[in-house]
């Protein structure tokens, strides 16, 4: 019994990482545009490096973050001043309350699960779980109850609305997709 346990939190985890990528797609869809109109190439390494601190995933880590920007220029101008990224990140996150109380599902579900199957040591083993944990003190939003019965609902219908919203400016996710990635949860 236990092992089926196990297996159905493995497949959520990966339905939960399949989430997060869609949710940072679907983010950077819409603001990339804004950064391609003014050719501002830095503009694009400082959105990325935002969104990975606003919607990190299980391996997140800051330092590790900046060391994948190949342009030294661009590097040292982020290293100098680090602030901008956390600026963006609270920028974006700030102006769509729909996105912040999404994240914060996410996040909430992810740290779960990662309790659930590593319980001794899955933030030693999963850098990013940290900053989730900081996310969600840090969200207006109230933390979710994961044990809830209506969890699972409310977060599909706030990814149904995500999609919907901010699909318009890249992909829209199909239904079956939608219903296919939350199954798991």
């Amino acid at each position: 019994m236990f092992g089926l346990t196990k297996r159905g939190f493995k497949k959520g985890l990966e339905a939960n990482g399949l989430i997060h990528d869609a949710i940072v797609m679907g983010v950077a869809d819409k603001y990339i545009e804004e950064e391609k109109l003014e050719g501002n190439d830095f503009g694009m390494q400082l959105l990325g490096r935002a969104l990975n601190w606003a919607i990190p995933n299980l391996n997140y880590d800051f330092k590790t973050d900046l060391d994948k920007v190949e342009n030294g220029e661009f590097k040292n101008r982020l290293m100098t001043d680090e602030d901008q990224i956390f600026k963006k990140a609270l920028s974006i996150v700030n102006s769509d309350q729909l996105l912040e109380k999404l994240i914060t599902y996410y996040a909430a579900y992810e740290i779960y699960l990662i309790n659930t199957l590593f319980p001794k040591d899955g933030e030693i083993r999963y850098s990013g779980v940290k900053r989730m944990k900081k996310l969600i003190v840090q969200s207006y939003e109230k933390e979710p109850d994961i044990h809830s019965p209506v969890f699972k609902e409310t977060y599909k219908n706030l990814f149904i609305e995500f999609n919907s919203h901010y699909g318009k400016f890249g992909k829209v996710l199909k239904k079956e997709t939608i219903d296919s990635l939350f199954h798991y949860i």
